[in-house]
């Protein structure tokens, strides 16, 4: 195989090369993120919104991944709110 992609720590320094840095923040939350509804047209339990690059004026896209207590991941009637991009500096 050509390329393997995995966290750095497994491979070591010499089979690293750095081409950039992701930000992630991690939020629990007491209600699901506004407007999120699932078919019925009730609160989600879970979504992934994706922000695009063009209408941020920014390089890279910004996603926003929510999950809920119905997912086992959190206390029950919390959310956890993942959201993460590519650092532009």
């Amino acid at each position: 195989c050509k390329m393997v992609i995995c966290d750095p720590s497994y491979a070591g320094e010499a089979k690293t090369k750095v081409t950039g840095k992701v930000v992630r923040s991690i939020c629990i939350l007491g209600a699901p993120i506004p407007d999120t509804k699932n078919q019925e047209g009730g609160p989600a339990l879970s979504c992934q919104i994706i922000l695009p690059q063009k209408q941020l004026k920014r390089k890279n896209d910004i996603y926003v991944m929510m999950v809920s207590w119905a997912h086992c991941i959190a206390a029950k009637d919390k959310y956890v709110a993942i959201v993460s991009t590519v650092v532009e500096t």
